[in-house]
């Protein structure tokens, strides 16, 4: 059975592993401090979901606004490990953040997705999502 609930600082060796999975290396130290400013930062949320007590996904999001579109929510990160896939987590996950936008009176849930994750594009449209634009994203560092 799986079980959704708030991510919490003592998930942060899963959610590191799983964050590896994903493709960005990092460590429980840089997660654990992470985690603290996001629980702490209004207009965010995090939920990790467990079988048998363990973690085996992931998920956050953060209200978001814009000057030129009306408010929504957009999903920052989402993982399911690998030897987990296609049991419905990620979905549960998605509903607790559709749940979680109502707080908001928000309906609008969007996802940014890497061009060359195309497994992941098979399952947000599975998921029920529709593709809306297709942008690049620009860096700078200071």
């Amino acid at each position: 059975m799986i079980e959704i609930r708030k991510m919490g600082l003592g998930d942060s060796d899963a959610i590191t592993q799983l964050t590896e999975q994903l493709g960005y290396p990092s460590n429980s130290g840089k997660i654990i401090k992470r985690i603290k400013i996001l629980l702490a930062t209004p207009g965010n949320c995090a939920f990790v979901a467990l079988i048998d007590r363990q973690v085996v996904g992931w998920i956050h999001a953060f209200h978001t606004l814009r000057i030129e579109s009306d408010p929504f929510v957009e999903i920052a990160g989402l993982v399911v490990d690998i030897n987990h896939r296609n049991k419905q987590i990620g979905k549960n996950l998605i509903k607790e953040v559709m749940d979680w936008a109502k707080n908001f009176d928000i309906q609008t849930i969007k996802v940014r997705c890497n061009i060359i994750r195309e497994d992941s594009h098979v399952f947000y449209q599975k998921a029920g999502f529709s593709l809306s634009k297709t942008q690049k994203v620009f860096e700078m560092k200071s």
